[in-house]
């Protein structure tokens, strides 16, 4: 991304000392963004159409080869998608299939946030609830190897894993989410 306090924010690609134009960011309350095999995700900022003292935060996708933006609405009950959400998670699944993603949980205010998925191609861009995933802000995420575990902090601040295709949740006792980075691996067994 290239910005400046003179110029409009662009995602580019550099390929040498050429630069390309993809597509002009939206207005944010934040410089962050997740990129994952041609994926951009990012949050927008969105004022509230009725009430002027209340804004929030749209989840936005670019394809950097079709240059379409797919927007994902925040889940309803929410007070919106958390800005400054993808400077320290995971965001895109590996397989390119998903998308999770921070909304603040109510009372706006509280600092509590849960997680959520959305695919992004397919039949549903809605946003499905993960179970046990009420945290503080800032919390971290990272997608398994293979894209099909999500893993989070859950509850008592401990190290849990989802798995997206059967909903199937898996608790630890390993202290979770208190770092800048949180990776996945493959493991070396087998």
């Amino acid at each position: 991304m290239k910005s400046s306090y003179d110029r409009i924010p662009v995602f580019v690609i550099k390929t040498g000392s050429r630069e390309r134009d993809i597509s002009v960011r939206d207005i944010s309350l934040d410089h962050y963004f997740a990129y994952h095999d041609g994926k951009i995700v990012y949050s927008a900022y969105r004022p509230d159409v009725r009430w002027n003292y209340r804004d929030y935060s749209e989840v936005m996708m670019l394809d950097v080869v079709t240059g379409k933006l797919i927007s994902f609405p925040a889940p309803p009950g929410t007070a919106g998608w958390v800005p400054n959400g993808f400077n320290l998670v995971s965001a895109i699944s590996h397989d390119d299939q998903r998308i999770a993603a921070y909304a603040a949980i109510r009372p706006r205010g509280a600092g509590q946030v849960r997680l959520y998925v959305m695919r992004i191609a397919g039949p549903s861009g809605r946003a499905m609830p993960v179970p046990s995933s009420a945290a503080y802000l800032f919390a971290r995420t990272a997608w398994s190897a293979d894209g099909t575990w999500l893993l989070y902090q859950g509850p008592g601040g401990h190290l849990w894993a989802y798995q997206v295709t059967s909903g199937q949740t898996r608790a630890s006792s390993t202290p979770c989410c208190r770092y800048t980075v949180m990776a996945a691996a493959p493991s070396r067994s087998g």
